[in-house]
């Protein structure tokens, strides 16, 4: 099977997410994303979204979508 996405560092994803958008500081999103991966952060950053072009509501910050993520996390870990 061969992948059509190329694959992005950490570096480029937070490069990516404030392009569209999301506001933050850039090493504290580095550092998070490096340990929860891109992928399973993005279903708690979808209800910030606007339409399909994958740009986020204006005022949109990490650290919203972090603590939803971690209240999650902590949620399921009871």
């Amino acid at each position: 099977m061969k992948f059509e996405k190329p694959h992005l560092s950490v570096e480029k994803q937070v490069e990516r997410l404030q392009k569209r958008g999301l506001q933050g500081n850039p090493a504290v999103m580095a550092e998070r994303l490096a340990v929860v991966n891109y992928y399973r952060l993005s279903g708690y950053w979808y209800p910030f979204r606007q339409g399909d072009d994958h740009e986020f509501l204006p005022g949109t910050a990490f650290e919203t979508i972090w603590r939803r993520y971690t209240f999650d996390r902590q949620l399921r870990l009871l």
